[in-house]
C-alpha cells in the first residue's frame, strides 16, 4: 500500500535538502565577506604605517633648507591627499564590516528556514511512521482473521463446509466485514 502523503514527503526532503544547500552558500559568504574585511583591516594598517614613514619623509625633506610657500603648500596638499587616502582605507573596512553583518543575517534567516524545513519533513515523517505502524497493525489484523476463517469456517445444517462469498472475504479484510454466506445469501433469496 502506497502512503498517501508521499509526495508531499518527497516534496518536503527537497525543500529540506534546497535550505541546506542555501545555508551552506550564506555560510560561504560570511567566511568570504570575513576574508574581505581581513583585507582592508590589514590594507589600512598597511597604509597607516606607510603614511607615518611617508609624512616623516616629506618633513624631513624641507628640514633644514630654505623653503618656499609653494613648497609648504605643497607639503599641505601631499599630507591632505595621504589622510584622503587613509580616509578610503577606512571607508572600506567600514562597508566590509557592513557586508559581513548582512552576511550574517542572511546566513541566520537562512539557517532558520532550514530548521523550519527540517521540522515540517519529520511532521510527515512522524505521521508516515505512524501511518506504517497501523499498517502493519492492520495487516496483522487481516492475518489473523485470515487465519480465523482458516480455522473456524461455519458448518452448514448438514454438517458440512458452508460456501463463502469471495467478495465478503474482501469486505472482512478491508475492515468493513459484513458476512454474507453464500448459504445465508441463498436462504434469504429462497433459492
Amino acid at each position: 500500500m502506497r502512503y498517501a502523503l508521499e509526495d508531499l514527503l518527497r516534496i518536503r526532503r527537497i525543500r529540506e535538502d534546497r535550505a541546506e544547500r542555501m545555508v551552506e552558500q550564506k555560510r560561504k559568504g560570511v567566511t568570504t565577506a570575513e576574508s574581505l574585511l581581513s583585507q582592508c583591516i590589514q590594507k589600512l594598517e598597511e597604509f597607516r604605517s606607510w603614511r607615518t614613514q611617508e609624512e616623516a619623509r616629506l618633513f624631513h625633506a624641507i628640514l633644514n633648507r630654505q623653503v618656499f610657500v609653494r613648497d609648504i603648500d605643497e607639503l599641505r596638499l601631499r599630507l591632505a591627499l595621504l589622510r584622503s587616502e587613509e580616509a578610503l582605507h577606512e571607508q572600506s573596512v567600514e562597508e566590509a564590516r557592513i557586508k559581513l553583518r548582512e552576511a550574517q543575517r542572511m546566513l541566520e534567516n537562512a539557517i532558520m528556514a532550514y530548521r523550519k524545513a527540517v521540522q515540517a519533513r519529520q511532521k510527515i515523517d512522524e505521521h508516515r511512521r505512524l501511518w506504517l505502524v497501523e499498517a502493519k497493525r492492520e495487516e496483522e489484523l487481516a492475518e489473523g482473521v485470515e487465519l480465523e476463517d482458516f480455522v473456524s469456517e461455519p458448518r452448514d445444517e448438514s454438517g458440512g463446509w458452508e460456501e463463502h462469498d469471495e467478495s465478503a472475504v474482501v469486505r472482512k479484510r478491508s475492515g468493513i466485514f459484513k458476512a454474507r454466506t453464500v448459504a445465508s445469501h441463498r436462504q434469504a433469496s429462497g433459492t
